[in-house]
């Protein structure tokens, strides 16, 4: 299987490579990564844990480490992986965000920022490493919106009558914060 790469770009003597062109037309909405497996209610109410958080420590564990040695005592790697399959499962509706982003485990509690449960990701104000996180949006006009408004505020009404609305891509990878909607100036 051979994977087509986009036509590169000189800048100036940066030489830079767009993504490959499966990649580029990603949506960037999320998919369900993570088992669901079925967990019974006593288990997560006897250890007073979140629904979600019990089903994420459920699917990640195997042979070597059980559900109840997870919670016990995570690794942080294992912590790592509870926490993402939450969000996972809160982006794809198989449990409701909570308002807190709070999600309880035991004694301890898996936070989740409302707008990476929801599945958004940062907008960031330019496409440098100096960027700064702006706001979060689900898509790349959403991000644009994001950063009209932002430029709105920051700006006098006549000068942001000229201003031009950016392209917004999403990046995978950036200096500030992965993954992201970077503008295209």
């Amino acid at each position: 299987m051979s994977i087509l790469l986009a036509t590169s770009v000189t800048i100036g003597y940066i030489k830079t490579i767009a993504e490959p062109r499966w990649l580029a037309k990603m949506e960037t909405a999320m998919t369900l990564r993570y088992n669901t497996p079925t967990v019974s209610a006593e288990w997560s109410q006897s250890r007073e844990t979140h629904e979600a958080v019990a089903m994420a420590i459920h699917a990640i564990a195997d042979a070597s480490r059980s559900p109840e040695k997870i919670w016990e005592a995570p690794t942080s790697a294992e912590w790592d992986q509870v926490t993402m399959a939450v969000a996972n499962y809160i982006a794809n509706d198989v449990f409701p965000a909570e308002p807190d982003g709070r999600y309880p485990w035991g004694m301890e509690t898996v936070t989740i920022p409302a707008a990476e449960a929801s599945g958004q990701i940062a907008v960031l104000d330019d496409c440098t490493r100096d960027a700064n996180i702006i706001g979060y949006a689900k898509n790349e006009a959403e991000a644009a919106d994001v950063f009209m408004a932002y430029m709105q505020e920051r700006m006098a009404p006549d000068d942001f009558a000229t201003l031009h609305r950016p392209t917004y891509t999403h990046r995978h990878e950036t200096s500030v914060v992965s993954p992201a909607f970077e503008p295209l100036f």
